[in-house]
């Protein structure tokens, strides 16, 4: 695992040879739109998309991180470098839409479409490093970035992983709302919610902004939420009952090879009871 950013080349990886420590690394995800929900306009508005397809999201990150820019240009900052996980090839028409949209917004040049990412870091056949979630997250770490979760509708069909790996790797994390949050993390995480719209967008730029600073500059208050965030995850994600599942395995295997009939397993339930 590659842990600080001196480990490896990051000119190799980062389009138009980025340096960490220049620029602020932004993580987002990539869902193709199913037609009906909200995209982002060039003009940072929001448009109807017509009739049922995937979900998308990634706009508003667009959206958030073109907002971003703009108040970071203004002070006189770096600018953030903004990584998308996801595929340009799954859904041609939809990865062009998104890829206008950022031009239009003014951050083509500071957005990378990893094209999907793998289950390990390696070099590839071209000599370019291709970075798994957690080599990711630590390069996120290193560079002061933060992680942006944008679903566009409130009925996402997963509780989403995003804000949980911000946590785990110390570093904060913008969500728009949706149920899965709510249920699943109950008030759990301290993270920054990101409305859909202009004022919205600009109220989450602001306040992420802020977050990233005073993680830099190790504001106490800000270290204190973040350190809140991590240790929410044990009781997120907690590991004895996967642990028990592995005994469970390793006791059913055996009565296997004995020739013994299977038992029954059970998938532990990794979600907090409610109390």
């Amino acid at each position: 695992m590659i842990t600080a950013a001196s480990d490896w080349p990051a000119q190799q990886f980062l389009t138009g040879g980025v340096q960490v420590g220049t620029h602020q690394l932004l993580l987002a995800g990539f869902p193709a739109p199913r037609p009906g929900d909200q995209v982002a306009a060039g003009d940072g508005q929001f448009q109807q998309l017509s009739g049922r397809g995937p979900r998308p999201g990634v706009e508003i990150t667009l959206a958030l991180a073109a907002q971003m820019a703009r108040l970071l240009q203004a002070r006189g900052e770096r600018q953030p470098q903004l990584l998308v996980f996801g595929s340009l090839q799954e859904e041609p028409a939809y990865a062009r839409r998104v890829v206008k949209a950022a031009a239009d917004l003014g951050i083509g040049d500071q957005v990378r479409f990893l094209d999907g990412v793998p289950l390990a870091s390696h070099r590839a056949a071209d000599g370019a490093w291709r970075l798994d979630e957690i080599d990711l997250l630590a390069l996120a770490s290193a560079a002061g970035g933060a992680v942006l979760f944008t679903p566009s509708v409130q009925d996402v069909e997963t509780i989403g992983l995003g804000p949980a790996l911000a946590a785990l790797a110390g570093i904060p994390c913008a969500v728009t709302p949706y149920k899965a949050y709510d249920a699943f993390y109950r008030g759990a995480l301290s993270d920054v919610r990101a409305h859909p719209g202009e004022e919205g967008i600009n109220a989450a730029a602001e306040e992420l902004l802020s977050l990233m600073a005073g993680r830099a500059r190790r504001d106490p208050a800000v270290l204190s939420r973040l350190k809140s965030n991590h240790a929410a995850l044990g009781d997120l994600f907690p590991v004895r009952p996967w642990l028990d599942l592995l005994q469970d395995l390793s006791s059913e295997f055996g009565r296997l090879l004995d020739g013994e009939s299977p038992g029954g397993l059970g998938i532990p339930e990794t979600r907090r009871q409610a109390g």
